[in-house]
């Protein structure tokens, strides 16, 4: 495989953000079934809020919806009994015909493993909800991948990472390039989104709906002050990590982040620092670096982009990162010895999502390199 250049880890990516189809293993049906089967109590993301898997559902093996009384816990809390329709794409959902045959009335969520997701109808709906699969949980215990220091060279490895880490790139344009209030939402949401999603989510909402005349220092009262009365589980999390410590700086950057992109510059942990120092009448309080550094390659470095004539890409690839320690331990046992920066993290990240997470190890395209290149 020829080393990747920026240009040419472009080429990879689809619109839709799909694997490269060389690539593009998770393709029959039964594999998406097979991987739904195993996301009890995950959590899943969609444009109106987290979604929860209390139960998958059961196969369906006749006609009608693909799995039969699920149940799932939307985003504003409520526990929704029904089905539950598998595919590749939205689209499918009408090419399917699904949206004129009534057996789809009790669909109380559609899944879908590429593409955008918004919601579908069928009869007098007002719509159901779109989540698009592929986050499980990490079990890196005993995958085949481990020990390939032998069979995989270290730029094989990083040429498939930056495959990976582009999508992941790809994936934070699209959001961003959504317009300002999906920017407002996605800076907001790193208050603390693992451990409080539907906290965070009221919060969100809550900012959202303050009238936009409301003066800007009025407005972070309001929502701290709000935010204050949220029953946070923390469990061992510092006070610094606590979502009370970290609402006035994304509220200022949600604010003010075209102001900052200017006056940040180059962006960079110095001079974030330097830039908040410098804007200490706020009373953001001193955050740590490495909270900062997923600032700066989840947000700044994004959103510059759309602004910026020059790609960021490799500037952000590059961006310094304190390892979380799941994927430094995969990294560990895969033989790999070099440096772990934020796109090689974030690489491991969507590989996690499309291969590790959901038990295809069999199809990941690190497995049996040599047969591949």
């Amino acid at each position: 495989m020829p080393k990747l250049t920026t240009k040419r880890i472009m080429n990879y990516i689809q619109p839709d953000f799909s694997p490269p189809i060389q690539y593009n293993y998770i393709s029959e049906e039964s594999d998406y079934y097979a991987i739904w089967e195993k996301q009890r109590g995950n959590q899943f993301w969609s444009d109106s809020g987290f979604f929860k898997i209390i139960n998958p559902g059961i196969r369906n093996h006749y006609s009608g919806p693909d799995f039969l009384q699920a149940v799932i816990q939307y985003p504003d809390g409520n526990i929704k009994h029904g089905d539950v329709e598998i595919h590749h794409s939205t689209s499918d959902w009408y090419s399917h015909g699904h949206h004129l045959d009534k057996h789809y009335e009790k669909v109380v969520l559609h899944v879908i493993i590429y593409g955008q997701t918004v919601p579908v109808f069928v009869g007098q709906s007002l719509g159901i909800p779109t989540i698009k699969m592929g986050v499980g949980a990490l079990e890196l215990d005993s995958r085949p991948c481990h020990n390939l220091s032998e069979s995989l060279s270290k730029d094989h490895f990083l040429n498939w990472i930056h495959i990976f880490a582009t999508q992941r790139w790809q994936y934070l344009q699209s959001y961003f390039n959504q317009g300002n209030e999906h920017r407002i939402r996605r800076i907001l949401a790193f208050m603390d989104i693992k451990s409080n999603p539907h906290l965070v989510q009221k919060t969100i909402e809550y900012y959202i709906g303050i009238h936009p005349d409301t003066e800007e220092h009025l407005k972070c009262e309001m929502v701290i002050a709000y935010a204050r009365n949220m029953p946070w589980k923390m469990g061992r999390k510092r006070p610094l990590s606590h979502p009370i410590s970290r609402l006035p700086l994304l509220i200022f950057m949600a604010q003010n982040y075209k102001k900052i992109l200017k006056e940040v510059s180059p962006i960079s942990l110095p001079h974030l620092k330097n830039y908040l120092l410098d804007n200490r009448h706020y009373h953001i309080p001193t955050l740590g670096d490495d909270f900062l550094y997923e600032i700066l390659g989840n947000i700044l470095y994004p959103l510059n982009e759309i602004y910026s004539e020059k790609s960021q890409y490799l500037k952000w690839f590059n961006l310094a990162v304190q390892p979380y320690g799941k994927y430094k331990s995969h990294l560990d046992k895969m033989g790999y010895k070099g440096k772990i920066n934020f796109g090689i993290q974030q690489g491991l990240i969507e590989l996690n999502k499309q291969y590790c997470g959901i038990d295809l190890c069999e199809k990941c395209p690190l497995i049996k390199i040599e047969n591949r290149v």
